[in-house]
């Protein structure tokens, strides 16, 4: 199949590799063997040649472009001969297509160009030179035809042809096709790839063959400017200030014409000012000159610069100038190159007040810069230097009464090398420089780079349009600011740019270094933004889904922008996440978007594509509902039934039974809580049902190991963050305080905050108050703190460790676990417990302990009580080899039952090295999963693989 088409009665007709046909909605009709009644050669003597066209004319033939030019009337096919004037191609096929009027048009290249057009059933002959093999014709939404050959693309213009070719931008010569889209862009697809070309917003107009200059290199455009009769004004300069005969020139809409004579030569325009009265002013070489719409008058008497140049040229609110001075160096021998003035005057009546004056220019080809003449009587220049050095000034500011000031680094300009100035509306004062650009407001400077979104930091010119929106020349392409985000405006065409202008019409106008100058129009079309997936509690591939994730997961939005006039790079986007963020968040370019730690909650997603022109595209939406996590609700649930509370406190001793007293009585208060006791006890296991007791129950319960995070983390885990408070901080995150509204804020090992967590945590425990880290809204804790430690606070606070007043904040009721020593009589109890469950999970029989085994137990000392005894018998039901525990399966060496004879004593470390390797045999050296090593003696994966490494396990 090499065409397709579809007719005006819908039917879709095909052509192509022994292929003539068409289906009309029900059935394939082949209209080969019809085509065979008439003629015994099929339409191409060589079926695999191709079919380069079908098209349908006014009176509803089909035509179709095979080695044969044939047409078809819906009964029968009439195939074009030689004594027709179209013999069988050899080499190719006929092109066929046709035109917004119905018109069809023919053509091929062979060894010579032939194309006509068919109307009222004759045959018109076009002349053009094609001078490449023609593959298809085609016509635009506009009524333009294009011609796709192998030398290019032929479209109309106008009465005439134009073309495109490499030159101008194709990947290769070879066009296969073209296509318009929506944005009215064309497409072409070529042997090389695919190119683009944006009619409708860029048109460039190449100056150079109308400038004449004794330097090679291109002139440069230094002025753009549109008149009030509508016409636009542009003024060049040479490099190093060559002689430009030509330096003005004037578009009238349809034609650009030099400005001015032999006799009003400018040579190199600096400046052009359209004054009050609408006369046009410019500042070049050779002095001053005036338009007054019919011609150039020199007027260099009026400005007193006698025979020196004009760099600038502005007005005040009266009507008073200001100008620019500067002598033309170049002029002089060249041991007074470096002797000369710069100069600013100010027009007062008749007379002019020279404000600025340096008399030693060292740069022979610097001048006077922008001059602006501010709201307040003041006025802002800078000075342009030819080669920027250490020397440079900034920009200057002059008042009637307080005199002349530079501003310069030191006053926070981000750099000296100053290239325009602009005052806008609001009366902010903008500065580009080489480095970035600043915003000056009177008294402060707000600087802005790369990383605030300007498409390069080398800042050659400033505009305001019409909106207020703010534009910028740079090396890197336009950008554009409304206030909130910048844009960038990127094109091959668009090379660095020194000038631009808004015309009436709303077109814009970028001037050049290389002299070549682009009208850009902006598009009005929005972008597209559609979420390409969702990442929570599984991957959600159809965003459009109800999405769940739970309190403790990372959501994760991917999306992504359609634009053909904006490249993908170039799109930004901004986004918020409706029911959390309180506004759109900063416009970012990343196509990600990431929430952790949500409150329980719905939400609602939108993100927005930004294009080139500012424009957003509409919403993009999904729902996301946040629900408590099944396995922290499964846990609350066995917390929080009472059968579940007696279960975890597992013995009758009176020392347990009395912590269960004061437990149940604390519970039902809002007191700070302090656990106190040696590692191992059941503090985390008191606080969990602390709060099953307490009104919070159907709260959260939030746990916080200050103990296990690193110093720089503890704040931004306790107390959240917000996006850009540290360099990892991509998205806002709620703190553990936030998270546990309406439950237990758990603290462990509280001993271990650092002394600055300690005061936020004061202030917490104070006012109930705390701050985000990066944030300055004051929020208010809603949860019952509870503390646990197992060091001694008290005597932290006399070593200057622990706040004092913190401490008491946390004592309000101290409770104490005790430890197993003091309560043996548990510990047959508490190990039935562990054997049980250990056995339950490894699916294994075991016998009630031996009373022996208990003994063993119970002579033990257990200095890490509790949390000892259960890997201690985790691991005795792991090794024993029938269904009973022996006391050698027990492995403990403080045990107060004499030794075996036959029993080595050796060092723990050995100890614990031995009986690794046991388990690991015993799981075959599996590691990781719910069978592995690490699971069976209850560590992290990573903390056994640091044990065998230390102690030098290895796989044999």
């Amino acid at each position: 199949m090499q065409f397709i088409y579809e007719d005006r009665e819908g039917r879709i007709w095909c052509g192509g590799h022994r292929t003539l046909g068409y289906y009309d909605g029900t059935a394939y009709h082949d209209l080969i063997p019809l085509y065979l009644q008439h003629y015994e050669k099929p339409p191409s003597p060589q079926w695999p040649n191709q079919c380069r066209g079908i098209a349908q004319d006014p009176q509803g033939h089909l035509w179709f472009g095979f080695n044969y030019l044939i047409r078809f009337d819906g009964t029968s096919f009439h195939r074009y001969e030689e004594e027709e004037g179209f013999p069988p191609r050899i080499l190719t096929s006929y092109a066929v297509g046709q035109d917004d009027t119905g018109k069809v048009w023919i053509g091929y290249r062979e060894y010579e160009n032939k194309l006509w057009c068919y109307a009222d059933g004759t045959f018109q002959s076009v002349q053009v030179d094609l001078e490449g093999t023609l593959r298809k014709i085609q016509c635009d939404s506009e009524g333009r035809m294009w011609f796709c050959t192998s030398q290019g693309v032929f479209y109309q213009d106008g009465d005439g042809f134009s073309r495109f070719t490499p030159a101008d931008g194709l990947p290769h010569p070879a066009v296969k096709a073209v296509f318009q889209d929506r944005e009215h862009q064309y497409w072409f697809a070529t042997w090389g790839g695919v190119g683009l070309y944006d009619a409708h917003s860029i048109s460039v107009f190449d100056m150079s063959p109308n400038l004449s200059h004794v330097a090679k290199s291109k002139s440069e455009i230094s002025q753009i400017v549109q008149d009030q009769r509508g016409d636009i004004w542009v003024g060049y300069i040479a490099p190093f200030l060559n002689r430009l005969e030509k330096s003005v020139f004037r578009f009238d809409g349809e034609h650009f014409d030099f400005a001015g004579t032999k006799d009003d030569d400018i040579d190199n325009c600096f400046a052009i000012y359209e004054d009050h009265d609408g006369y046009l002013w410019f500042g070049g070489v050779n002095s001053l000159f005036r338009y007054d719409g019919q011609k150039l008058e020199n007027m260099q008497t009026i400005a007193g610069s006698g025979e020196g140049s004009i760099s600038a040229i502005a007005q005040d609110s009266q009507g008073q100038f200001l100008f620019g001075h500067w002598e033309n160096s170049i002029k002089k021998i060249r041991r007074d190159l470096l002797d000369s003035p710069l100069r600013l005057t100010y027009q007062r009546g008749e007379t002019f007040q020279t404000i600025f004056l340096e008399n030693k220019n060292k740069d022979p080809y610097s001048r006077i810069g922008t001059v602006i003449s501010g709201h307040n009587s003041e006025v802002y220049f800078h000075l342009i230097h030819q080669n920027f050095s250490d020397t440079n000034k900034g920009f200057a500011r002059w008042h009637p009464e307080d005199g002349l000031k530079f501003y310069g680094i030191e006053d926070g300009l981000i750099d000296d090398r100053v290239t325009d100035l602009i005052e806008d509306r609001n009366g902010n004062l903008w500065i580009a420089t080489q480095r970035g650009l600043s915003c000056f407001d009177g008294s402060t400077f707000h600087n802005f780079t790369t990383k605030d979104g300007l498409p390069s930091t080398a800042i050659r010119c400033l505009f305001e349009d019409s909106q207020g929106h703010l534009w910028l020349g740079t090396d890197g392409g336009v950008g554009h600011y409304d206030g909130q985000l910048f844009q960038t405006i990127q094109s091959p065409h668009i090379r660095p740019v020194s000038q631009i202008l808004e015309d009436r019409d709303g077109n814009f106008w970028f001037g050049t270094i290389l002299g070549s100058i682009i009208r850009y129009r902006q598009r009005q079309t929005l972008p597209i933004v559609r979420l390409l997936k969702v990442i929570a509690d599984k991957v959600y591939e159809n965003p459009q889904e109800g999405i769940v994730s739970t309190t403790d997961q990372q959501v994760t939005f991917e999306y992504k922008g359609l634009s053909f006039s904006t490249h993908p790079r170039d799109l930004l986007y901004v986004y918020r996440l409706k029911g959390y963020d309180t506004d759109w968040q900063p416009v970012t370019r990343k196509m990600r978007a990431y929430y952790r730690d949500l409150p329980l909650g719905e939400y609602t997603f939108q993100v927005r594509a930004i294009d080139r022109d500012l424009n957003y595209s509409e919403v993009a939406q999904a729902r996301l509902s946040v629900e408590m996590d099944p396995r922290i609700s499964a846990l609350t649930s066995i917390i929080n039934s009472k059968d579940g509370v007696g279960k975890e406190f597992i013995g009758e001793s009176a020392a347990l039974h009395e912590f269960q007293i004061q437990i149940r009585k604390v519970a039902a208060t809002d007191l700070t809580v302090l656990f106190k006791g040696e590692t191992g006890v059941g503090k985390g296991l008191a606080a969990r049902v602390l709060h099953a007791l307490s009104a919070k129950c159907d709260g959260p319960f939030m746990q916080v190991n200050c103990g296990a995070l690193p110093e720089t983390l503890i704040d931004s885990e306790l107390f959240g963050h917000e996006r850009g408070a540290f360099t990892s901080a991509v998205s806002r995150k709620l703190g553990k305080v936030e998270l546990a509204k309406g439950g237990t804020l758990f603290l462990d090992e509280v001993g271990d905050m650092t002394l600055e967590t300690q005061a936020r945590m004061l202030r917490l425990l104070e006012e109930g108050t705390f701050e985000r880290v990066g944030g300055s809204e004051t929020l208010s804790i809603q949860a019952r703190i509870v503390a646990a430690t197992n060091r001694d606070l008290k005597e932290m606070v006399n070593a200057g460790t622990f706040r004092e007043d913190l401490y008491y904040r946390l004592n309000a009721f101290p409770m104490s676990l005790p430890s197993l020593r003091e309560r043996k009589e548990d510990i047959p109890d508490l190990a039935e417990f562990f054997k049980h469950r250990m056995a339950t999970h490894l699916d294994k029989q075991i016998e009630p302990l031996a009373v022996e085994v208990i003994e063993v137990l119970q002579a033990c000392d257990w200095p890490g009580n509790v949390r000892e005894l259960e890997h201690t018998i985790n691991r005795a039901v792991i090794v024993c080899q029938d269904s009973q525990i022996e006391v050698a399966d027990i492995g403990l060496i403080n045990s107060s039952p004499p030794v075996s004879p036959d029993r080595e004593i050796v060092p723990m470390a050995e100890f614990e090295r031995r009986y690794i390797l046991k388990v690991l045999k015993a799981t075959n050296w599996k590691i990781r999963g719910t069978e592995g090593a690490a699971t069976l003696l209850q560590l992290p994966p990573s903390t056994l693989y640091n044990k065998m490494q230390k102690l030098g396990i290895k796989r044999p």
